[in-house]
């Protein structure tokens, strides 16, 4: 499942090859390397948008908790899609294969 979704975030990009490197990272990069966007920016917004919008309410409040802990910094930043990707890979690991994202049908469509 999430070898599909890292193949439809990369197609997304004009680079397909290069972003799907770059999305990849969030297998073996620790969370906190993940906030630097690299070249994706725009992706990088919008992969989080899409996947706070899709995943289930126990990943969806573990992601809003990090986005109000990066809004009161003194330097308030926007957490990153490949951050989203990281706390998913977690979750689903922690909680087995049996784990699904709502409405992935829409989500990958």
């Amino acid at each position: 499942m999430l070898l599909l979704l890292l193949g439809r975030i990369s197609s997304a990009s004009v680079d397909p090859d290069t972003a799907y490197r770059w999305v990849k990272q969030s297998e073996y990069k620790k969370f906190r390397y993940l906030a630097h966007s690299g070249g994706f920016r725009t992706l990088d917004r919008k992969v989080w948008d899409e996947l706070y919008r899709v995943v289930p309410r126990t990943i969806r409040r573990k992601l809003a908790h990090i986005k109000r802990k990066y809004a009161r910094k003194s330097n308030p930043r926007i957490p990153k899609g490949r951050q989203a990707l990281w706390v998913i890979r977690k979750h689903l690991c922690f909680h087995g294969e049996d784990a699904e994202l709502d409405d992935y049908e829409d989500f990958v469509s």
